[in-house]
């Protein structure tokens, strides 16, 4: 079950809020990268507060209430992930960075 937690939470709900940025974009103009939507998707993956909620009141306190706990708890990985992946397609802040150094070497 920590498992299952843990990919729901990161996974799935990065899924899902990039799906449906890109179908509001069809709708609604607003400029935002593939980068820039994952690197949020991947940071809204941190389920702490809710997912330890829900785990209280959907099993009773034992080895399944601990397991789903625990996946909540290492959903706090997200924003590390998100870190990482926004410096490796260079979002936001280090795309500053890097268009900086760039107008310095051109200089």
């Amino acid at each position: 079950l920590t498992f299952v937690v843990l990919g729901s939470l990161i996974i799935g709900k990065g899924l899902f809020i990039w799906a449906f940025t890109r179908i509001a974009q069809r709708f609604w103009e607003f400029e935002a990268s593939s980068s820039e939507v994952m690197t949020l998707a991947l940071a809204a993956g941190i389920g702490f507060t809710v997912s330890l909620f829900v785990a209280s009141l959907a099993y009773a306190p034992g080895a399944l209430q601990d397991g789903a706990k625990i996946g909540a708890a290492l959903s706090l990985i997200a924003g590390p992930m998100a870190m990482v992946y926004a410096r490796m397609f260079h979002v936001g802040r280090w795309s500053r960075e890097i268009d900086s150094t760039r107008r310095a070497v051109l200089q």
